[in-house]
Parts: C-alpha cells; sequence; structure tokens
C-alpha cells in the first residue's frame, strides 16, 4: 500500500482552521484508513478518523 497526506484551511465568519491528516491504501488498493487533526482559531482541537472502499 501507500500512504497519502492533506492539508486544508478554512475561514467562516470570523473563524480559521486549519487540518493536517495521513491516509494508509491497502496493498490492493481496495480500501484506506486515514486520521487527522485539526485546530480553530480559538485553540480548540478536532480529531477524525475515516475508512473508504472501492466498489468495482
Amino acid at each position: 500500500g501507500k500512504w497519502s497526506y492533506a492539508a486544508g484551511a478554512a475561514h467562516y465568519s470570523s473563524e480559521s482552521a486549519v487540518s493536517l491528516n495521513l491516509g494508509r491504501t491497502s496493498n490492493d488498493g481496495k480500501w484506506a484508513v486515514s486520521g487527522g487533526m485539526s485546530s480553530d482559531s480559538r485553540g480548540r482541537i478536532g480529531f477524525r478518523v475515516g475508512i473508504s472502499g472501492v466498489f468495482n
């Protein structure tokens, strides 16, 4: 499998946030798991985890 990464930034009203994500695809390429964290302009931290798959 392969590793992947992503980063993002957002702004809404008077709030801003940034995020960092890391993922790993299975050796056969049929599924992947990922996780990440975010922080907003007030210092609040968020976490995420996900799984994805391929239909065909």
